[in-house]
């Protein structure tokens, strides 16, 4: 295929196919209605990291694998081979979709690791970094779930696990050893409009309220202050993290994770 006809309209049709007609425009009745979504939550999630490996694979890595996914990825004698058929080799990633953020680890031929974090949850992300912008703890205490639970009004679900995911990133030998990429705003989509609980995906907060703030002000100011939906344009997020002077320290912080 030629490079120009390489856009991202065929990169959508490469890794997604007929998502977005056959499962996210299908009806079903109510008594399996659950199931379906439930299960179409979690093709859509491995249909981006079977492409994630795939990749991976296409420049020499192999996919850092456990031993019931190497026992899959051995039956089908690699999988990969054969790129036209990529999708039918997929490892089921335990619920990826209900995590703040996921790894994926390949090996190279010469056993160097490449270590990709695939971070999720944009709104615990932008309420994780303005808290620590604005919190008056100091020290390991401002990177305590338990203390900032105390100091302020915390809405993202994910936000302990990337409290504790931005104090690593203290440790340059840590945070430099992978890169760090946000979720493909496809895969968001497609999440949030299978699961309205799963806006965080394509969310952020106007700001951080400490729990004084929210309790002293009036219903109007809290109106404002909840959660605000993104336009589906990843060129927002360096707009917002530069407006909310938010820094990701000490590693490689990728918009694309296809790029």
């Amino acid at each position: 295929m030629d490079s120009n006809e390489f856009d991202e309209r065929k990169i959508d049709e490469l890794i997604w196919g007929d998502l977005e007609s056959e499962i996210m425009e299908a009806k079903f009745s109510l008594y399996v209605a659950s199931q379906i979504t439930e299960l179409a939550k979690d093709f859509a999630a491995n249909l981006f990291v079977g492409f994630l490996d795939f990749i991976h694979y296409k420049y020499g890595l192999v996919p850092k694998l456990s031993n019931n996914e190497k026992t899959v990825f051995d039956k089908k004698d690699g999988g990969f081979g054969n790129h036209s058929s990529w999708v039918k080799f997929m490892f089921v990633v335990d619920k990826i979709h209900d995590k703040p953020y996921f790894f994926r680890q390949s090996v190279g031929k010469n056993g160097d690791e490449c270590i990709t974090c695939v971070l999720m949850d944009t709104f615990s992300l932008f309420e994780c970094s303005m808290i620590l912008n604005k919190t008056r703890l100091e020290d390991e205490s401002k990177f305590s779930f338990t203390e900032i639970s105390k100091e302020f009004h915390v809405r993202g679900k994910g936000l302990s696990k990337i409290l504790s995911y931005f104090k690593n990133l203290n440790h340059t030998g840590w945070a430099h050893a992978h890169t760090l990429v946000l979720r493909p705003i496809k895969l968001a989509g497609y999440l949030s409009q299978l699961d309205d609980e799963l806006d965080s995906l394509i969310s952020y907060p106007s700001q951080a309220l400490r729990k004084d703030e929210w309790e002293e002000e009036t219903i109007e100011f809290m109106a404002k202050s909840m959660p605000t939906l993104m336009s589906f344009n990843e060129e927002e997020i360096p707009k917002l993290l530069k407006e909310n002077s938010i820094e990701i320290p000490n590693v490689r912080f990728e918009l694309d994770p296809m790029n």
